[in-house]
């Protein structure tokens, strides 16, 4: 019933940002649910940073905010990997000023990373993507800070990788509320199908 109301709602706001004129990115594919965690994803097209949050906001996300390897594994498997395309992808981290410390955009504490050798750098690189698959690199699902833009190249101390598009990638996290509504559905179907004749 969740999944569906996901989806009902994704279509609306979907609709209602192409309706909008809006500059956001567009959606490739999704939402697809990690197993682990019991939220969504969403690709979303190339663009940069800014754009993509934006979008990750109005479907009622943000961009994907990485809490461990298995979540980090997850995403760069089904988004970047998937059918060979080597996407990079957008995360949630970002710093809000030159020098500043990274954080997610959700507001979830920082407790993983996974930056190349050398990353983070340059200051003024506010935001943080995942390396692609491309050239094969051995970095490739490692994290870099770079600009506000939608492609990009890499040059690392033993590794460089040729201009690639960046991609963002939305997480759905069920709120609170959802869930004991949900829960309550149940107990209450299960009930009447228990005393029913």
């Amino acid at each position: 019933m969740l999944r569906i109301l996901n989806s009902a709602y994704l279509m609306a706001v979907v609709v209602g940002a192409s309706c909008a004129g809006s500059t956001f990115a567009g959606i490739i594919v999704g939402p697809i649910t990690n197993p682990a965690t019991g939220h969504d994803y969403i690709l979303l097209t190339t663009d940069n940073w800014t754009n993509s949050e934006a979008q990750a906001v109005a479907l009622g996300g943000h961009l994907v905010t990485v809490d461990d390897q298995a979540e980090q594994d997850w995403v760069f498997d089904v988004f970047a990997r998937a059918g060979g395309s080597g996407r990079a992808i957008w995360t949630g981290l970002r710093s809000l000023y030159d020098g500043a410390p990274f954080e997610w955009v959700s507001g979830d504490s920082l407790s993983y990373t996974h930056w190349a050798p050398g990353e983070p750098n340059f200051p003024a690189e506010h935001f943080v993507y995942m390396l692609p698959t491309l050239n094969s690199t051995p970095l490739a699902g490692f994290w870099n800070n770079d600009y506000d833009r939608s492609r990009a190249t890499y040059t690392g101390s033993d590794y460089s990788i040729p201009q690639f598009d960046i991609f963002g990638v939305v997480e759905l996290v069920p709120s609170p509320s959802t869930v004991p509504a949900v829960a309550y559905l149940f107990v209450l179907t299960s009930r009447r199908r228990r005393y029913s004749p």
